[in-house]
C-alpha cells in the first residue's frame, strides 16, 4: 500500500523515530528540576521588598511557563501526527469510505 509516495512500512518508521524524539522532550525534565532546586537555595530576606524573592518568583514563573508552552506544542504535534496519519494507520474499510 503507498500513499504519496511512501509505503506504508516507510511511514511507521518515521512515526516511530519522532514519537522518539518527541517522548524525549516531554520525558526530559531533569534540566528544570535542576534550575528550580538551585532557585529554591537561593537566601531571601524575607522581608517587605526582598528584591532576591521577587525575582526567584519571577524566575520559578518563567520555567514553569516555559515548560508549559513546550507541553502546549507537544500536544499541537501530537494532534497534527494523528490528522496527518490516521488515514494511513488506521484506513477505514471500503464500505465506509462511500
Amino acid at each position: 500500500m503507498e500513499q504519496q509516495g511512501m509505503t506504508l512500512k516507510a511511514c511507521m518508521e518515521n512515526y516511530d523515530v519522532l514519537i522518539q524524539l518527541l517522548s524525549r522532550v516531554q520525558d526530559e525534565n531533569e534540566h528544570i528540576l535542576r534550575a528550580l532546586s538551585l532557585l529554591e537555595q537561593m537566601p531571601t530576606g524575607r522581608v517587605p521588598g526582598d528584591i532576591a524573592g521577587q525575582a526567584r518568583a519571577h524566575a520559578i514563573a518563567e520555567i514553569v511557563k516555559k515548560r508549559e508552552t513546550t507541553n502546549q506544542e507537544l500536544l499541537r504535534i501530537y494532534s497534527r501526527m494523528y490528522c496527518d496519519l490516521r488515514e494511513i494507520l488506521f484506513p477505514k474499510p471500503d464500505a465506509e469510505r462511500s
